[in-house]
């Protein structure tokens, strides 16, 4: 397909669109504790939770010495959001003295995201696995009683500590209840316990089916999916900031690598199965519409921007940041 065909695609690919802004506001939906020994620290439920805040508990006692904290995070990032619910727990013990104990949890937080304007994306949510046999967790999104993910969901099959799902964020916001414990018990036989259960829900905006990975090392890479009326979809990728050179590729592949590229160190991050070469234009742009036919394996896609350069000095390869497509 010629440059000039793919010209108004590539043009909404470097427009920039108003950006909404995505929000998280989290309560206390328990009491939230955090007890070391006999130290115990508390926040009623209905607090509001800013970042960073939560609660810790600490016994120094020089036999058996205990710890906890429960504490949330919340990290904007441009259109993107990260809420994070870590929960955390050390003892130690002496069989001649004590044995500690410390926990954080059980206890219960709500976190609703939402947007400025209708947005659509993809919330990813992932845990720790469990390190102790007391520690648990459970989402769910909405708020509906309908719990998505839990720990002892492991054993039914789902991928251990991984659930995404799309989403569309509205100024009603979508609430999401994470439940979540730690505890650490240190025994005879185990005189130093330790346990963790962190869950972190992410937004990404966006199409939802292509999440960006790393960093540009030169050429910028974007795209978007479409319908297409013959296959599943249709794959557009636009590229900007190339250097102008014939040796220039979109490389698809199904596997993520991170292999630096000499002189530059530019990363390479899939294995390349099938290369497409690609014109560049004059002012450093390429771009490429790939159908995705039914006979293709549904799962991932990574695709990767890469170009050359060749000199007296030798060749030198420039890399783009790189997409994930989950095919549906």
């Amino acid at each position: 397909m010629r440059m000039s065909s793919l010209a108004p695609l590539l043009a909404l690919l470097t427009a920039c669109p108003a950006t909404a802004q995505v929000t998280a506001s989290a309560f206390a939906d328990t009491e939230l504790v955090a007890v070391a020994n006999g130290v115990r620290t508390t926040l009623p439920r209905g607090t509001r939770l800013l970042d960073g805040m939560g609660v810790s508990a600490d016994d120094p006692n020089f036999s058996c010495p205990a710890n906890s904290a429960a504490s949330i995070r919340i990290l904007p990032q441009g259109s993107d959001l990260t809420f994070r619910f870590a929960n955390g727990a050390t003892a130690s013990g002496n069989v001649f003295a004590c044995l500690g104990r410390a926990s954080a949890g059980s206890h219960a937080v709500l976190v609703t995201l939402a947007a400025s304007q209708p947005t659509r994306g993809r919330i990813r949510i992932t845990t720790t696995v469990p390190r102790a046999l007391e520690a648990m967790f459970s989402v769910d999104v909405g708020n509906d009683g309908v719990i998505e993910m839990a720990s002892d969901l492991f054993a039914a099959g789902q991928v251990a500590g991984l659930l995404e799902m799309p989403v569309t964020l509205d100024t009603a916001g979508l609430p999401i209840r994470i439940v979540a414990n730690a505890v650490a018990v240190a025994s005879p036989v185990f005189p130093f316990a330790t346990a963790q259960m962190d869950v972190e829900v992410k937004f990404l905006a966006g199409d939802g089916r292509l999440v960006p990975i790393g960093q540009p090392c030169g050429p910028a890479l974007g795209g978007f999916l479409v319908d297409h009326p013959v296959d599943r979809h249709a794959l557009v990728l636009g590229v900007t900031g190339s250097p102008v050179t014939p040796h220039a590729f979109f490389g698809l592949g199904i596997t993520q690598i991170n292999l630096p590229i000499p002189p530059l160190g530019c990363v390479l991050r899939t294995d390349i199965l099938i290369p497409v070469l690609t014109p560049v234009s004059s002012s450093g742009t390429a771009a490429l519409r790939i159908p995705l036919g039914a006979s293709l394996p549904r799962g991932d896609v990574i695709v990767q921007y890469l170009a050359a350069t060749v000199g007296t000095g030798g060749t030198v390869w420039r890399t783009s940041d790189a997409l994930l497509v989950h095919l549906p």
